[in-house]
């Protein structure tokens, strides 16, 4: 049986691996590691849960008696509790998943591997590794430019970000509007279809329906964007968010425009691997103004921030270290 993919296992796991797993029972000598369900893994008595496991995975997990279990999450389930900005349908899965499913995994894991220090006050007593997303990204910047040059007044702007951060996009919306009306060459595409805030609508404003992971991955390579939008309220959910959208921006070729929270001002220096914006209005507009003025800086700053990417997520870095944990590689593994 073949399995769906999913953007937290490739990131986080087959990015590195997928060479090295099968799906047949019990793996085989090329590929010890054996893919028991979407999100579960097991090689040489360890167990690999990622995110959202299902019970019915679980179950098969429990029976093999694993000698040691890691838990890869990448979201701050605890802030659910304080923090109602996600949309309802979506907080409301997180927050059935944590009532019914994600107790049997706390229970079963004695590693928890997320991306932000901030996830593992949740698991006290867990043995941690913090591991950010991981992806193979392009040469250099701007490895597709087959749009219009950002000199002649056509950039193209993006938001990669799903349903999850339709909030955060809202926060912007009103100078996105002004800049794009001001800036009839300049386009905007979302991937959030009919969920894309009303607000937000223009001959030069695209929203295409949401797409599958694959289908985002095939596009990926084939798009290329100026400038890449990633605002972020700052809210205790959004505090603890991965890395991802660094990768993304590189992915796409793009500068990065991110949020001005913690986990970002780790990374990211303000005006050279991109800009740190916080979620106000007049200060994005400013910022697209200017950066409309000075499209010369454009290719300098995607290029940084990709250099950043690499060092953030190394796929060579992640393998190496789950190879030494899986007991695949010699090293200990933390």
């Amino acid at each position: 049986m073949l399995f769906r993919s999913t953007p937290t296992v490739d990131l986080y796991f087959l990015h590195g691996l997928r060479h090295l797993v099968s799906i047949r029972h019990g793996g085989t000598r090329k590929r010890p590691i054996w893919r028991i369900g979407p999100n579960c893994f097991f090689c040489n008595g360890a167990a690999v849960i990622i995110r959202y496991a299902r019970t019915q995975e679980l179950r098969k997990l429990q029976a093999l008696k694993p000698v040691r279990c890691a838990y890869v999450i990448d979201d701050d389930l605890a802030a659910l509790d304080t923090d109602d900005s996600l949309p309802a349908d979506y907080r409301q899965r997180l927050l059935d998943f944590r009532t019914r499913t994600w107790r049997q995994i706390v229970d079963m894991c004695d590693w928890v591997v997320a991306p932000n220090p901030r996830i593992f006050h949740a698991y006290p007593g867990k043995q941690q590794k913090l591991l950010h997303p991981a992806m193979l990204l392009p040469d250099t910047a701007h490895h597709r430019s087959k749009k219009p040059s950002a000199r002649k007044g056509e950039i193209h702007l993006v938001f990669s970000g799903t349903r999850s951060h339709r909030t955060d996009l809202q926060a912007i919306a009103p100078a996105l509007s002004t800049v794009l009306a001001r800036h009839p060459r300049v386009s905007l595409t979302t991937f959030l279809g009919r969920h894309a805030p009303a607000s937000l609508q223009g001959p030069n404003i695209h929203h295409h329906k949401p797409l599958s992971w694959r289908s985002y991955q095939r596009m990926q390579q084939r798009s290329h964007f100026h400038v890449a939008l990633m605002p972020m309220r700052n809210t205790a959910f959004n505090r603890a968010r991965s890395m991802n959208k660094i990768l993304d921006a590189a992915a796409f070729g793009s500068a990065g425009l991110y949020p001005d929270l913690p986990n970002f001002r780790e990374y990211v220096t303000d005006g050279k691997e991109g800009f740190l914006l916080p979620a106000e209005e007049s200060i994005w507009e400013q910022v697209l103004e200017q950066l409309l003025q000075e499209p010369h800086r454009l290719q300098e700053l995607a290029a940084k921030n990709l250099a950043l990417a690499r060092r953030i997520g190394c796929v060579e870095k992640q393998r190496d270290w789950w190879l030494q944990w899986l007991g695949l590689q010699h090293g200990k593994g933390n």
